[in-house]
């Protein structure tokens, strides 16, 4: 994916990329039931467990933050900043900003929206290939 296309991703789509990049087995929409399935690893449950919702739940997408932590990579979270790439101001929005071997990944919002912002930057973060 690119970053383009990850910036592009409506809530849904980041949830169930987040959760697949976040370890989970399987993430998938089923049609018959209209949910959200999936499973994560090493669960001991029966039947599927539907993934957080990253990107409206500020306890869920705290949790990429403290995975991508044990990965090893330096994280900083703001509100009203400058855009590190292409130094735009981003007037009243999130961003989340991983650092890694002066290499940056940052997910963008709207006022208010921290979660978004860390899911979209998990997702660019963790993206094999780094968009």
């Amino acid at each position: 994916m690119t970053r383009d296309e990850v910036m592009a991703l409506t809530d849904e789509e980041l949830r169930i990329k987040a959760a697949e990049l976040a370890g989970w087995r399987e993430v998938f929409y089923d049609r018959r039931f209209g949910a959200l399935l999936g499973c994560p690893p090493n669960a001991d449950v029966e039947g599927y467990k539907v993934p957080p919702d990253y990107a409206h739940d500020i306890a869920a997408a705290w949790k990429l933050v403290k995975q991508l932590e044990r990965a090893g990579f330096k994280i900083s979270v703001h509100t009203g900043m400058i855009d590190p790439m292409t130094g735009d101001v981003l007037d009243d929005s999130s961003a989340a900003i991983w650092n890694h071997d002066d290499i940056y990944w940052v997910g963008t919002a709207g006022p208010g929206e921290s979660p978004r912002a860390i899911t979209r930057a998990f997702v660019l973060a963790m993206t094999p290939g780094k968009p």
